[in-house]
C-alpha cells in the first residue's frame, strides 16, 4: 500500500466552500457588533468629556462650554462634526481670544447620525450645574437603529447613559 500525504483537490474545494458559507453568514453579525461598539464608544466619550467639563467648571469656579463648532468659533448645534470643550470666560458660547480651549473631539463616522433635537451647546456654571439640559442620541448606520445609545444631561450637571427605544429622527 502506498501512503499519500496532502489534500486532494476535492477536499480543498469542500473546505473553501464551507469557509465561504461561514464568512457570508458571519459578516452581517460583525457589522452590528462594530456599530454597537461605535455607539458605545461615542457615548462613553461624550460622558467622559462632559464630566471633565463639569469638574473643571466647579474646580476653577468658571463657566465651561461644550459645543459643536463646525470650523467656526461659535456653536452651530451640529454634533456630527465634532465638538470643543473650552473655558467660556464671558459665557457667550463662542471661543473668543480670552477663552481657553481644553479639549477637541473629531467628527463621528459619516454613516452615523445624532439626534437633531440635541442641545445647541452644554454649558456648566461655576457650581457644576448645567444651563442646558437635554439628550444626545448616537444612531449608528440608520436614524432608527436598534443599536442607538444616548446620554441624558440633567440641569444638575449629571449625565446618564440611555439605551432603549432611541431614535435620531
Amino acid at each position: 500500500m502506498r501512503c499519500v500525504k496532502g489534500l486532494t483537490l476535492i477536499e480543498l474545494l469542500v473546505t473553501l466552500a464551507v469557509a465561504a458559507v461561514l464568512i457570508t453568514v458571519g459578516a452581517p453579525a460583525m457589522t452590528s457588533i462594530l456599530e454597537r461598539f461605535r455607539a458605545q464608544d461615542a457615548v462613553s466619550q461624550w460622558q467622559g468629556d462632559l464630566v471633565y467639563a463639569r469638574q473643571v467648571a466647579a474646580a476653577y469656579q468658571t463657566s465651561v462650554t461644550v459645543c459643536p463648532m463646525g470650523g467656526t468659533t461659535s456653536c452651530d448645534g451640529d454634533w456630527t462634526g465634532g465638538y470643543t470643550v473650552f473655558i467660556d470666560v464671558n459665557g457667550n458660547g463662542a471661543l473668543d481670544a480670552e477663552d481657553e480651549s481644553l479639549h477637541q473631539r473629531e467628527a463621528i463616522n459619516e454613516q452615523d447620525h445624532i439626534n437633531p433635537t440635541a442641545p445647541q451647546q452644554i454649558r456648566f456654571t461655576e457650581d457644576g450645574f448645567s444651563e442646558d439640559s437635554g439628550t444626545l442620541i448616537y444612531c449608528p448606520g440608520e436614524t432608527d437603529s436598534a443599536l442607538s445609545m444616548g446620554l441624558s444631561v440633567s440641569s444638575t450637571g449629571q449625565t446618564r447613559q440611555l439605551d432603549n427605544g432611541l431614535s435620531c429622527e
